[in-house]
């Protein structure tokens, strides 16, 4: 600890120390902050990420071939980058954003590839539970109206 100079006083001395103490204060607030503090589950992640997946490919099957059978989907090794809380509706939630590996599995091909995602989670008013977010197709310049999909929570699958 570097050395106070003796011209100062015990009063002088205690707000040195205090005001540390609060810098080093605000530092580990601000850096759990910046990590998006608690947060939705891995588990709950999964699934919303894996049902957006999952919703994409539908989409751009449907405009490549209505005769073929869609590729099977996997996701694998999701990785947030970033957690936000966000307000949606006057409501908390997370917005998080990352990437994942996509396995797609044609008749006797596979294909991965790195992909990135956004998905924006809501806790319900229980811990077993969350809400998965995403934006109805709205006009230009009105407000996004909000779908929902359930994801249950499984905290043995933790760990």
């Amino acid at each position: 600890m570097p050395s106070i100079p003796a011209a100062y006083s015990p009063m002088t001395n205690r707000l040195w120390i205090g005001g540390r103490l609060l810098a080093l204060a605000l530092i580990a607030i601000v850096s759990l902050t910046a990590c998006g503090g608690a947060g939705p589950p891995q588990d709950v992640l999964t699934q919303a990420v894996t049902q957006q997946a999952e919703q994409t490919q539908r989409q751009l099957w449907q405009g490549v071939s209505r005769q073929a059978d869609a590729p099977q989907l996997q996701v694998k090794r999701i990785k947030p980058i970033r957690t936000q809380s966000i307000r949606v509706d006057g409501q908390d939630a997370y917005q998080i954003k990352g990437s994942y590996q996509l396995e797609l599995r044609y008749s006797a091909r596979r294909v991965q590839q790195k992909a990135p995602f956004e998905v924006i989670l809501k806790p319900t008013s229980n811990s077993e539970a969350w809400q998965w977010l995403y934006p109805m197709n709205t006009g230009p310049g009105e407000a996004p109206q909000w779908q929902t999909q359930v994801l249950s929570h499984h905290p043995q699958d933790e760990g």
